[in-house]
């Protein structure tokens, strides 16, 4: 633990005994910490590419800023990737260069939404490691609700089993699928065989479960 929440975060890290190595350098995912939206939606994207070891630690900034103790972190765990996972209305660009200053080849995941956000993460996690991304395969996904009503938690629960099976987090709500994530099913044009549903029925109601085997189906 930490003194606040971005300590803690740096205190988690610091405890990873293998960090993850990505294209020859150590990676780590960037967040901003006032709002879990974005830090739930990378939970799984820290077990890594597929067929590797190590993991990424998820380090928190502010922001229009990358607070002393997240930079120190950064220089004493070696890293020299980062993936931001979020818009510059969540983290700026200025935080953006702030870590690049610090020797860091730093790449923006992001969507217009939060739902957006995950399929956009979704799309760089499925893509083929030759091209970067992290080689997971599409044929089964998670669904968790991370609306706001939500409070993140059953995306918090959700990392455990879609993480080590490199799964894909796609978010929805409980009023229904969002378009970003019936989007991104539709598209896979039948390779999604299996949907993971994290929730129960007040969180991810049988009707948004329908919708999300519908788009599988490519409906």
């Amino acid at each position: 633990f930490g003194a606040t929440r971005y300590e803690t975060a740096t205190a988690v890290a610091a405890r990873i005994s293998d960090v993850a190595d990505i294209a020859g350098g150590r990676a780590a995912i960037v967040v901003r910490g006032d709002s879990f939206a974005d830090a739930v939606i990378a939970g799984p994207a820290t077990f890594g590419p597929a067929a590797t070891t190590g993991s990424l630690p998820i380090l928190l900034v502010q922001r229009n800023r990358v607070p002393d103790t997240v930079a120190s972190a950064i220089r004493n765990l070696g890293i020299t990737r980062a993936y931001v996972i979020g818009g510059p209305a969540v983290v700026s660009d200025a935080t953006k260069r702030q870590i690049e200053n610090l020797g860091v080849t730093v790449s923006r995941i992001a969507g217009p939404d939060r739902y957006g956000t995950a399929t956009a993460l979704a799309d760089f996690l499925t893509a083929p490691i030759a091209i970067g991304g992290f080689g997971w395969d599409p044929a089964t996904v998670g669904l968790v609700n991370i609306s706001d009503a939500s409070g993140g938690f059953d995306a918090v629960s959700a990392t455990g089993i879609l993480g080590p099976n490199r799964r894909v987090l796609l978010g929805t709500s409980a009023a229904q699928l969002p378009a970003p994530t019936t989007s991104w099913l539709r598209a896979r044009n039948g390779a999604t065989k299996g949907i993971t549903v994290v929730g129960g029925q007040s969180a991810i109601p049988p009707l948004v479960v329908d919708q999300a085997r519908s788009a599988a189906r490519g409906v």
